[in-house]
């Protein structure tokens, strides 16, 4: 089936995922069908971003129907500061009537009152304005309020500073469902929702400005179902308190700044009963806080708390713990494992020693083994050892390490006879399952080394090796900054113009005199011309393949009876189509048994399966592709090639 037999309705949704330039400009086009049913498309996004030039914005006001648009985006730039005032000398935005969604990023004040008084059919405006837009917030504040007003008004997104929306006049009856807010007042909050009945999600970007009066309480905030607090800096009780004003919350986000206090890790792992009793319906927990500590000791005193029934089996929310030892700083990290996408060893940082245990295992099942992760740079351990300067805490987990990643710096060979061997008195090598080393410099492990490691660790089902070369990366990005030179560019126009012609020019000496045809004749060729003028096309040939001697082109047999076999056999099979297995069984039949008997040949069970290729190169893609899946089975996140 083509594409213009499938009905408008299918062609729609597929038209929902694409730009506007490549509907307007390339889909548009093809046909006149495709040209009637952009025509009619009603759905149109337009998003002029930072790059988006002059020209383009001038071609696509001139095609575009604005009574087809209903989103429409603006990115201002220094890079490109006038594409605004470009688009309102090439349409006319008061047109734009069906217009539903208005994102205006880092846009000035005049702009964005240009933008907002012609509009009034908006559901959902996101607007973000530079840091100087509070200087005349006597201009933004009205036209802020008037978006507020809006009879169809449901979203809105505020990334503005708090003056200005501290300033905001909330109306009665606000018809926002969902709300987000860089930063306001507690005040201004409670004012807020005072007045949004219907608010259902809020978002707050950044903390509270000013202190949080827990004599002051909104009315209506009951309705809401969803909270997202970021960079929140509020004590523990105060928290709460908050939270308590949300009793019908269903989903819930946290993110701290970047260190708080022990005691509010405490504090938070103990929160259990407070979640069971003032926020009984919360199905949706996704946190983040991290903490400079001193001793690694105390995390267990966070750990246990988070590992009872409630978090792990009534409400399945999952958590990591991580801790980070660098140089001049420790860190504690304690996040839902929502926000934790990458895997091991990638997961863990990269530093003197980084320890990490989650309570998610695979499967999306709880984890009540307490078996850690752990990445040490090899190097600083070995240092710290021959020093005795490495203090391994009395409850120490290397005991309990499941998967270990080495970082390597330095060359192996600096390092004392049987470092290995006095590592292994730190960490307890039997329980590993994975093991990887990673090497920053051209330096590899001995034989001897990895030998060892892997006749301490038994129980290891997975050994990687990694290399990840510093100085290779640093020219690869001078190199690609270096062609950017306008010097360093015109030479590589120059060469590859001199490629160029002299590829075309031994293209052009092997068709030399041969009349091209460039349109279809009126009446078709008979029998004898198609096949003379054939003849004709194979004399253009200058190399004999059939000496055998044009490697990687054409494989030449060298029986002739051979070639009149497989001339026969095309033949035979010429008009058919293996893609089609029901109606040509008899090619799926030759298919199945020439795998089955390659699969054979390298001694392969029942359970070996295989697939015909068109050539080299697909054979190739397809045994790296089958390697690469292999590899992600395995849990292999960046096989290498």
């Amino acid at each position: 089936m083509a594409m213009t037999d499938l009905p408008v309705e299918l062609i729609y949704p597929i038209l929902d995922f694409l730009h506007a330039e490549d509907i307007l400009f390339t889909f548009r086009l093809v046909c006149r069908q495709f040209y009637r049913i952009v025509e009619n498309y009603d759905r149109l996004k337009i998003q002029l971003r930072r790059k988006t030039s002059k020209a383009v914005i001038q071609r696509l006001c001139r095609v575009v129907r604005p009574k087809n648009v209903t989103s429409l985006l603006f990115e201002k730039s220094h890079l490109n500061p006038d594409n605004i005032e470009c688009f309102f000398q090439s349409a006319a935005i008061d047109q734009f009537n069906r217009l539903r969604s208005l994102t205006l990023n880092n846009i000035e004040t005049d702009d964005l009152e240009r933008f907002v008084t012609p509009l009034s059919t908006l559901t959902s405006v996101t607007v973000n304005m530079k840091a100087n837009s509070g200087r005349r917030y006597y201009i933004v504040v009205p036209c802020l309020t008037r978006i507020i007003n809006l009879e169809n008004i449901r979203q809105l997104t505020l990334d503005i500073n708090s003056r200005v929306i501290n300033a905001i006049s909330w109306p009665k009856n606000c018809t926002i469902e969902q709300l987000t807010l860089r930063c306001c007042s507690y005040r201004q909050f409670c004012n807020i929702f005072d007045r949004s009945s219907n608010l259902k999600d809020f978002i707050l970007d950044d903390n509270f400005t000013g202190d949080l009066d827990s004599s002051i309480r909104p009315k209506t905030c009951r309705s809401l179902t969803s909270l997202t607090l970021k960079e929140i800096d509020l004590p523990m009780e105060e928290l709460e308190f908050f939270l308590s004003l949300h009793p019908r919350l269903i989903s819930l986000t946290l993110t701290t700044e970047q260190n708080v206090s022990w005691n509010t890790f405490q504090h938070f792992s103990r929160w259990e009963k407070f979640l069971q009793l003032t926020l009984p319906l919360l199905k949706n927990f996704n946190f983040s806080m991290s903490n400079q500590c001193d001793q690694f000791e105390n995390v267990e005193s966070i750990l246990s708390p988070l590992c009872t029934s409630f978090w792990l089996e009534t409400k399945r929310w999952f958590f990591t713990c991580q801790y980070t030892e660098g140089s001049s700083f420790k860190t504690i990290q304690l996040y839902s494992s929502a926000y934790s996408t990458a895997q091991f060893p990638d997961s863990l940082n990269r530093a003197n020693l980084s320890y990490a245990i989650t309570t998610m295992s695979s499967g999306n099942q709880p984890n009540r083994s307490r078996m850690w992760s752990a990445r040490v740079n090899l190097d600083w351990m070995i240092n710290a050892i021959i020093t005795n300067t490495f203090k391994v805490p009395d409850q120490h987990y290397f005991r309990h390490v499941t998967c270990l990643a080495f970082d390597v710096d330095a060359n192996p060979e600096w390092w004392p006879v049987d470092a290995l061997q006095e590592i292994s008195t730190w960490i307890d090598l039997s329980q590993l399952h994975e093991i990887w080393i990673l090497e920053t410099s051209p330096y590899e492990l001995q034989f001897d080394d990895i030998k060892f490691l892997l006749a301490q660790a038994p129980q290891v089902r997975t050994f990687g090796l990694a290399y990840n070369d510093l100085f290779a990366r640093i020219r690869q990005t001078l190199f690609t900054t270096d062609r950017r030179l306008p010097f360093v560019q015109r030479k590589i126009n120059e060469a590859r113009a001199a490629t160029l012609k002299s590829v075309c020019d031994d293209m052009a000496k092997s068709i030399a005199g041969h009349e091209f045809t460039t349109v279809l004749p009126q009446q078709g060729l008979s029998q004898e011309k198609l096949i003379q003028k054939l003849e004709e096309y194979r004399k253009l040939e200058k190399f004999s393949f059939q000496s055998g001697k044009i490697s990687g082109c054409v494989y030449k047999l060298a029986k002739p009876d051979m070639t009149e076999i497989y001339n026969k056999v095309f033949a035979l099979f010429g008009e058919t189509n293996p893609l089609h297995v029901d109606v040509f069984p008899d090619i799926r039949t030759m298919e199945a048994e020439t795998v089955r008997c390659v699969a054979t040949m390298f001694h392969g069970d029942t359970d070996v399966c295989g697939t015909m290729t068109s050539g080299g190169t697909e054979s190739i893609l397809m045994a790296c592709k089958t390697y690469r899946d292999l590899a992600i089975a395995k849990g292999i996140s960046k096989p290498e090639m």
